[in-house]
């Protein structure tokens, strides 16, 4: 699995354990994490990803308990090459305006 390049694991009961384990592999360019446990150890955890350019974290808050925090969305501004970032649509403005300043394309 180490060529693969795009995962979407969405609506899976995947955490951080299971993202520290993705992170080894540094080829993934898409990752569609919608509806997931993924909480700040994992959203850590794939800054190791060095071409990671698409990132889905989005959900609606009706439907799932929030498992990261607004500390945790921070960090996604050192990810190298990430362009594309789906939150939340509940995401507080300020901070889904310093993400948009690095990253291109924010939505949710």
């Amino acid at each position: 699995l180490t060529a693969l390049t795009e995962l979407h694991l969405v609506q899976t009961e995947v955490g951080d354990e299971g993202v520290r384990a993705l992170a080894a592999n540094t080829a993934l360019t898409e990752l569609q994490l919608n509806f997931t446990k993924i909480g700040d150890e994992g959203l850590k955890a794939l800054a190791a990803l060095p071409v990671l350019s698409s990132l889905g974290l989005g959900y609606h808050a009706a439907l799932a308990d929030r498992f990261f925090s607004d500390a945790g969305l921070r960090a996604l501004v050192f990810f190298p090459a990430l362009d594309k970032l789906v939150l939340p649509s509940f995401i507080d403005l300020e901070l889904r305006a310093a993400l948009s300043r690095r990253i291109s394309h924010v939505s949710g």
